[in-house]
Parts: C-alpha cells; sequence; structure tokens
C-alpha cells in the first residue's frame, strides 16, 4: 500500500499525498482550498476560477496572483500553481515565476514542460516544492528530471484525461515502475486514479503520491457545470471516443465535434493536428465549465466508469486513505 506520510507527503507538508490536478478551466480557489483543507495538494491550473479569456499574459498572471491570493485566504495548507512551458519559452513563465516566489501561500510549483535549473534553485531557495510532469513520459525524461533538480516526478498513463501519453501508449501501472527504475526521486502517479483501490495498487508498484484530475471534476466544489458533472457519473468507455491533437491523446464523449476530430486524425493526423487542437480545445470551457455538453465534448480518465457519484473533496480525499498505510 501507499504510505500516507510517504515522500511526497513529506515535500508537499500534507496529510495525505495526493495532487489535485491543475486543469485548464476547472480549478478555482474553492477546488484548491477544498482539496487542500482536507489534507491533499489543491493546485491551480490555467484560467483558475475564470470565465472568460484574457487579453495578455500580464492580465493571465495578475488574474493568477489574485487567485492565488483568494486560496490562502481560504486555508493555511499547502497548495500551489501551475507552470507551463512546453518548449522553455513560454512568455508566462516569468510572470508565474514571480507568483510562486512572492506569494507566502504557494508551496508547491508543478511544471509541465521545462523550467531551467536557475529557476529551479530560485524556488527551492524560496522554500517551494518543484514537481515535473510532462504530456509524453520516458526513461530519459525521467532521468533529466531527476539531474535538473526537481523534487519529485509525475509518472503519467494512458488511463488519464486530458493529454495522454502517446509516444508508446504505456498505461500507468507500467509506467510507474518505469520511473521507478529510472530514478531515484519521489515517483508520482497519474491516470486512473479514482478511489482507494487504484491508490493502493499504485502504492505497491512504488508509486509514493497521486495525481488526480477526473475524480475531483465530479467533485462538488469543482467549478464545472453540474449538467457535466452528472453526466460524467453516468458515462462509461464505451461511450467515449478517442483522437489526436498536436498534445497526446484526448479521450471524450461522443459529440459532433468529437466525431469531426475523430474524422480528421483518421483521415491524416499530421495534415490535420492543428485543425483538431483547435477544434477540442474549446471543450473545457464550452462543454466542462459553462455545461454546454453538446457544444464541444466532455474530456475524462479511462476510468471514469467507477465514477459513480458527486462527492465533496474530503469524501474523495477519505477514499483514497483506504489505500494507504500509516
Amino acid at each position: 500500500m501507499m504510505k500516507k506520510n510517504s515522500r511526497v507527503a513529506q515535500l508537499m507538508g500534507t496529510e495525505y499525498p495526493v495532487i489535485q490536478a491543475a486543469m485548464n478551466w476547472l480549478t478555482s480557489a474553492e477546488l484548491a482550498a477544498a482539496v487542500s483543507n482536507a489534507g491533499g495538494c489543491g493546485l491551480l491550473g490555467p484560467n483558475a476560477g475564470q470565465a472568460r479569456m484574457t487579453a495578455s499574459p500580464e492580465e493571465t498572471c495578475q488574474r493568477m496572483r489574485e487567485e492565488v491570493q483568494r486560496t490562502a485566504s481560504m486555508t493555511d495548507k499547502p497548495f500551489g500553481i501551475q507552470i507551463i512551458d512546453p518548449m522553455g519559452n513560454s512568455p508566462y513563465t516569468e510572470g508565474f515565476m514571480d507568483i510562486a516566489l512572492t506569494e507566502p501561500g504557494v508551496k508547491v510549483v508543478l511544471n509541465n514542460g521545462y523550467l531551467s535549473k536557475e529557476n529551479i534553485d530560485k524556488l527551492h531557495a524560496a522554500g517551494k516544492v518543484v514537481i515535473r510532469k510532462m504530456i509524453s513520459d520516458d526513461i530519459e525524461t525521467f532521468k533529466e528530471t531527476e539531474a535538473l533538480g526537481y523534487d519529485a516526478v509525475v509518472a503519467t498513463g494512458v488511463d488519464c484525461g486530458g493529454h495522454t501519453n502517446d509516444k508508446l501508449k504505456i498505461g500507468t501501472l507500467s509506467m510507474i515502475r518505469i520511473a521507478k527504475e529510472a530514478v531515484s526521486i519521489p515517483v508520482i502517479a497519474a491516470g486512473g486514479m479514482i478511489d482507494g483501490l487504484s491508490v493502493e495498487v499504485a502504492g505497491l508498484l512504488g508509486a509514493e503520491g497521486i495525481y488526480c484530475g477526473t475524480r475531483f471534476v465530479v467533485c462538488k466544489e469543482s467549478p464545472a457545470a453540474l449538467n457535466c458533472k452528472e453526466l460524467m457519473c453516468k458515462t462509461n468507455t464505451d461511450d467515449l471516443i478517442e483522437f489526436n491533437g498536436m498534445w497526446g491523446s484526448i479521450r471524450a464523449t461522443k459529440t459532433e465535434t468529437a466525431k469531426k476530430c475523430y474524422a480528421m486524425y483518421h483521415e491524416s493526423h499530421d495534415k490535420y493536428k492543428k485543425d483538431i487542437t483547435a477544434t477540442y480545445q474549446p471543450c473545457y470551457k464550452v462543454s466542462m465549465l459553462e455545461g454546454d455538453l453538446e457544444g464541444c465534448m466532455v474530456d475524462c480518465g479511462a476510468s471514469i466508469g467507477q465514477i459513480k457519484e458527486i462527492l465533496s473533496a474530503e469524501e474523495i480525499m477519505q477514499e483514497f486513505a483506504k489505500g494507504m498505510t500509516e
């Protein structure tokens, strides 16, 4: 079983080694604070707590700072933000680094992509925990993560929602073992982590924490629309369709938009990958946040069929705790 007080929990200063995923449009101060108050680590992802697009990187960073401050007003427990920099040259990195360094409530920084060794060292000097999560994991990337000085690494299998590992279509259980053999830093499992049993199995394979998205979408404190949560409680894998855009595979409900993406993917991924990505990207805001279920699509993980009801963050955390030992 996974240890409740694992190295991941010790690093973050949390009761449980549970990280709520930093999902686009689908996080907020309310959700992050609820997860942190329940003993895990809530994360603020892109457009956290928002209902409209921003006009500039400066506005985006200012809104995130305000959401960080709102979260800090709701919890005195550790929480974090995400820094996305797939190619190492994002115009948002400098602003988000400043937020992480200057806002005392931020304890954890999740990096999707690349941070320089200099920036990682700055975060460490400020007392922050820096965790890396890539879209496509492999042995080389795991080793690079440890060499750069990250505190822990997320091992993501194709079971996950959002953008899944597309290199070799490796499942979460195998990915945990691959990561464990590659690095000595703590490994955090992502993909299919929805209950105590999944946590227990991940722990048996060596994971010291979990990174969870889909289960926290279907959460009372989640900003997702109620009809989206209700649909997800009724959905199973037979109801889904899968296709690939620019950033890995997407698993989603079979709406007309999803079918259009699927058709383009099977006609020519190389030709249409930008069009596919542009077509599905609104789903997190249009369908999942605003509730227009047919207007785009609902994206979810492979374990969606095991989610039957909308629970509070506290109830979800207690279910995860069933798979942990002291």
